[in-house]
């Protein structure tokens, strides 16, 4: 009894310490997927404030430092891409470990996540920034604004072997079920960036500022204060995820297996980055306004999408832990359930958006002309964000089930085959508005042939037995 008591007071205190599992094996669906995607909106949330204020401060100086971080971040884009498919298939992997209960398999999956980040981000500081300025000038970027680019990217690339460690950290905790941490260290982080801002952009105290690099720096700076505490956290386990020398021993099951996962996550994401580029071309031939028009709307889009990536994360970990525990009913019911609630939601509020479309774009510019020009997209796109949320969440769906490859080929279809081939053809006979319709077309016809493809392919014919090779070995 005496033995008994101990060992639930250790386990007790375990969940305290680790501010709570939330496990998803078990108790409702609907509250697993709530108590998961709450705390990830809340980082996105604390994410996007500071990208807002970042960009009040830069403002202060004028559009030249706006206009080059919009220049470096298509660049930034294509090299996070990797990094986001390792870290991101490696929470799905942690998912499946967590749900059959075993850490072994979470601590050996976090370990080489780390390390084959660290080796990736090492290798793009040694082999691609000697080219970065002929990358810069490859991708058009205006000669007044080269030098500025080139000395945010090079500050960026060089803190990411450590930088990147808190992503892969928190989307290992939160995959692991434990969503609080992530939100203690971003609102950390984002706190020592909205200190440092100010003082590194603008000066203070005699300090002329830094400008543009002075907010590299203060990236860098935060991320990097609380990469070095996520990784003691993980060595010292410190949150319920233990990595120890043993862990980092290659396993070339696990590295086989990774690798399957993350290589399409991480062509998806440069599918993603290279169809923006080329919808920015497209609305460049209709003229400034209508590019600056593009630039708000997507961002508002993007704004409103922020429940659906917090929904995608919450069912990478609920879908993973029940795949890893053997419940596939309930994986599929997990499924289900966040496309209905994303749905929903993002629904409710594209009718929000497109009834009051000037309101929204009043947001982020005062120039009527443009606020009429973001309304008119507003009012095409906003009706199917339920849509686009859907997509987002099937992605962590087809994560969880470790069929990366699929959801890869519907992103290719939605990006090259309907929207940028829509966007060309109906802006020749439309005018820039046509490109507004081809972005609502595409995001109802890929969401629907990616859930009917979900229900057929990965979790079986109706009336069949479902399909169940993803996860047995």
């Amino acid at each position: 009894m005496r033995l008994s008591v101990r060992r639930k007071i250790r386990r007790r205190s375990k969940v305290m310490r680790t501010g709570g599992r939330v496990d998803a094996t078990h108790g409702p669906v609907l509250s697993s997927l709530l108590r998961l995607s709450l705390p990830a909106l809340t980082v996105n949330g604390a994410m996007v404030a500071y990208e807002v204020v970042n960009v009040i401060w830069l403002g202060i100086l004028g559009p030249g430092p706006i206009a080059a971080v919009a220049m470096a971040f298509p660049i930034l884009a294509f090299i996070w891409a990797v990094g986001e498919g390792i870290t991101e298939g490696g929470s799905a992997l942690v998912a499946r470990h967590a749900g059959s209960r075993d850490m072994e398999g979470v601590s050996r999956t976090a370990a080489h996540v780390g390390a084959l980040l660290v080796i990736y981000y090492t290798t793009v500081i040694i082999v691609g920034l000697p080219f970065l300025d002929h990358v810069i000038t490859a991708v058009g970027t205006p000669p007044e604004l080269a030098s500025q680019v080139s000395t945010f990217i090079f500050i960026m690339v060089l803190g990411m072997p450590l930088t990147e460690l808190l992503y892969a950290y928190c989307f290992m905790l939160q995959a692991a079920g434990n969503t609080a941490t992530p939100v203690r260290l971003w609102s950390i982080t984002t706190g020592i960036n909205m200190v440092l801002d100010p003082i590194l952009i603008l000066g203070v105290a005699g300090f002329s500022g830094w400008g543009l690099t002075g907010s590299a720096v203060a990236i860098v700076i935060g991320r990097s204060i609380m990469a070095l505490y996520s990784v003691a956290g993980a060595l010292r386990d410190y949150h319920g995820l233990h990595v120890s020398g043993k862990h980092f021993r290659p396993d070339v099951y696990l590295l086989r297996r990774l690798v399957r996962v993350a290589a399409p996550i991480a062509g998806e994401r440069m599918v993603l980055s290279a169809e923006q580029l080329a919808l920015v071309a497209i609305v460049a031939r209709f003229g400034s306004p209508a590019l600056a028009a593009y630039g708000i709307g997507h961002r508002i889009i993007m704004m409103a999408l922020m429940p659906g990536w917090a929904m995608a994360t919450a069912v990478t970990a609920t879908v993973g832990q029940n795949l890893g525990a053997g419940e596939w009913p309930r994986a599929e019911r997990g499924t289900w359930t966040a496309i209905a609630l994303a749905f929903s939601l993002l629904t409710v509020l594209g009718i929000v958006v497109f009834v009051w479309p000037s309101q929204a774009a009043a947001l982020f510019t005062r120039d009527a002309g443009l606020v009429a020009t973001v309304s008119e997209l507003l009012r095409v796109v906003a009706p199917t964000f339920g849509f686009a949320g859907v997509f987002v969440v099937l992605g962590g769906a087809y994560q969880a089930l470790e069929r990366t490859v699929s959801h890869l080929v519907w992103t290719l279809g939605s990006s090259w085959v309907l929207k940028v081939p829509l966007a060309v053809v109906l802006s020749s006979l439309m005018g820039v508005s046509g490109i507004w319709f081809a972005l609502a077309i595409a995001h109802v016809a890929a969401s629907l042939g990616s859930m009917a493809w979900i229900k057929l392919r990965c979790y079986g014919y109706p009336g069949g037995a479902p399909h169940r090779a993803s996860y047995t070995h």
